[in-house]
């Protein structure tokens, strides 16, 4: 996984859940910093989706992972 990260990254290409992270984590740093509700709340809003968006993103990953290791064990005890 960490090398098709790098070529990724090297051919300039970030990973959706990546680029959702850094979003996330630049209007949480604005929600830190605020101190008007209205904007809090505005900011909430647009990070909303995009925590949801990251954390299927994960969750789908952490899926594959697993049934990827299930796999592997399973084709162990058959060879």
């Amino acid at each position: 996984m960490r090398i098709v990260v790098k070529i990724m990254k090297n051919a300039g290409i970030i990973p959706e859940e990546m680029l959702l992270r850094k979003e996330i984590l630049a209007i949480q740093k604005l929600i830190d910093a605020c101190d008007d509700d209205d904007e809090i709340s505005a900011l909430r809003k647009q990070m909303n989706p995009k925590q949801l968006r990251y954390d299927i993103l994960m969750e789908s990953r952490r899926r594959q992972t697993v049934i990827s290791e299930y796999r592997s064990k399973i084709l162990k005890k058959f060879r």
